[in-house]
């Protein structure tokens, strides 16, 4: 086990090819205050450099996945230190997130308890999501008289629509882990106690198969281009992938009717 910002945030490699990034504020239910929002920059940016990780979960310690922003923090910062610190502090969160969606590998949230806010944001961001049933999550802005961070206002109109997204900006009612999933906001939900087992089946799962290609068609699906250059743009993506070393191998291993041996390349 490694740890960046002084414990701040434990990375783990609990299956080969796997790493787990584990927020590590249990005591204050994983609030982003500056400290843990620039490990987990860190964490997540190491994780991608990483040849030897094909597949990442990320976990909270605890019973819940994070709460958001450190209210506290914001509280004790004053009126004049506010906008400052949540500057500096978005400035890591928010190239956390971006790292979570330019990472040419899969991203998966193991989500137990509940996220909020921001916590709610960085669930978001990742390309799948296991979520406790009993989960509660909500959007909790608004509550304290301020805006979406984290990218939550770009993720969650896509994921829900415009029309639910505005519902749960403003009304701040939680859902539950199998209502996130009946609105596309989780890919399944499981008790509590399976959490990070499902999360880890997942991505060995993952990490077993052909990571290269997942990190092209996760570029794809995140872009928002017009259709024609989507069109282009598959059509030289899946050529190039053709002549790559896990492409042979796939249709090698179609025609022998064999399991292939995917590497990552």
């Amino acid at each position: 086990m490694a740890a960046a910002g002084g414990e701040l945030v434990l990375v783990e490699r609990p299956a080969e090819g796997v790493a787990r990034v584990v927020m590590n504020r249990p005591e204050r239910r994983n609030a982003l205050d500056l400290a843990l929002a620039r490990a987990l920059r860190e964490a997540l940016e190491d994780a991608s450099a990483d040849d030897t990780v094909r597949a990442v979960i990320l976990a909270g310690a605890g019973p819940t996945f994070s709460a958001g922003g450190d209210v506290k923090m914001m509280a004790e910062a004053g009126s004049a230190g506010r906008e400052p610190l949540l500057l500096d502090v978005t400035r890591h969160f928010h190239a956390a997130v971006a790292e979570i969606a330019a990472m040419q590998k899969p991203v998966i949230a193991a989500v137990q308890g509940g996220a909020g806010g921001g916590g709610l944001s960085l669930m978001c961001a990742c390309d799948l999501v296991i979520v406790d049933e009993k989960a509660k999550l909500v959007f909790a802005f608004n509550a304290l008289g301020l805006t979406p961070d984290g990218g939550s206002s770009h993720h969650l109109p896509q994921m829900i629509g415009w029309r639910r997204a505005t519902e749960m900006a403003f009304l701040n009612e939680p859902l539950d882990g199998r209502r996130a999933v009946d609105l596309g906001l989780a890919t399944r939900a499981v008790p509590t106690d399976q959490v990070a087992e499902e999360a880890l089946a997942l991505a060995t799962r993952l990490a077993a198969g052909p990571t290269a290609v997942f990190g092209k068609t996760k570029e794809l699906l995140r872009a928002m281009r017009p259709l024609a250059e989507t069109l282009a743009i598959e059509s030289t993506t899946i050529a190039a992938a053709s002549a790559e070393v896990d492409g042979g191998e796939g249709i090698d291993a179609f025609i022998e009717k064999r399991a292939p041996r995917f590497r990552g390349r």
